[in-house]
Order: C-alpha cells, then sequence, then structure tokens
C-alpha cells in the first residue's frame, strides 16, 4: 500500500545487494528512497555477520574441495579489498 496515495498499486523496488534503497509507486509516481546513513548501517551490519561465520564457511570448503580451496584461497585473500570497497561503492553510488 502506497503510503502518498494509500491505494494497493504495483511497486517498482529497487535493490543494492539484499537491501531495498528505493520503492516507487506506479500509481501515484511517489518514490520512498532508504538513507545513505540507514544503508551503511545494514551493510556493516551484514559485515560483522559474515566476518563472524566466515571461519566455519572455510571449513565447510575445505572439508568440501581442499584443492580448489587450496588454488583459489590465495586470490581470495587478495582480490576481498577491492570487492569489499565494490560493495561500499554501489551503496554510495545507488540509484538516486
Amino acid at each position: 500500500m502506497c503510503s502518498r496515495c494509500f491505494t494497493e498499486a504495483p511497486t517498482l523496488i529497487t535493490y543494492v545487494g539484499d537491501s531495498i534503497v528505493k520503492i516507487e509507486c506506479e500509481k501515484c509516481g511517489y518514490v520512498f528512497r532508504v538513507s545513505k546513513a540507514t544503508l551503511c548501517s545494514h551493510l556493516l551490519s551484514n559485515w560483522e555477520t559474515r566476518s563472524f561465520s566466515k571461519p566455519l564457511r572455510l571449513a565447510k570448503e575445505i572439508r568440501n574441495d581442499p584443492s580448489r580451496f587450496i588454488l583459489t584461497f590465495p586470490f581470495r585473500v587478495m582480490s576481498k579489498p577491492l570487492r569489499m570497497v565494490r560493495e561500499v561503492a554501489r551503496v554510495v553510488s545507488r540509484e538516486s
């Protein structure tokens, strides 16, 4: 239900990753945007959750396919900072 025209109407929802950044009512055109501060806060919370679960996920990868893990791990360690920067850039430069 649109918070401006108070009708049930189709909506266009825009995501960055798994976070909603804007919701647009297709009937009246009203656009609700999630603030960048809220998105950054969600991103940091998501990183915290992912960092705590990483040791278990790595152990599972080692158990399932040790040779693939050994081959890909050095590249993943080196590329992680770039992947994190890209993730932040998507949130900061989200569609307006």
